[in-house]
């Protein structure tokens, strides 16, 4: 297991809700998995074919009030994972 599988595999649940909600300070949470954005992390990275391909929440993005760039926003797919709150 590399050391980016391990942070991928503990930062989720509780610890990807405190860093989502950061509360005054804005948190960008980058993964590399579809459960990543599901559990309500903002950004995932994954290889296809011979590039990067960038994945959006943007339900996450636009509740923790982070701006993203007009180019980073072109190039990405944006999905729609609203997290239920308890």
């Amino acid at each position: 297991m590399s050391k980016a599988d391990r942070i991928g595999s503990i930062a989720s649940g509780p610890l990807l809700d405190r860093l989502s909600h950061g509360g005054n300070h804005a948190v960008l949470t980058v993964g590399e998995t579809e459960q990543f954005l599901r559990d309500g992390g903002m950004i995932t990275l994954s290889r296809s074919l011979d590039h990067i391909q960038l994945e959006i929440n943007a339900d996450t993005i636009r509740e923790n009030r982070v701006k993203l760039g007009s180019r980073l926003l072109n190039i990405a797919i944006l999905k729609h994972y609203r997290k239920s709150r308890k």
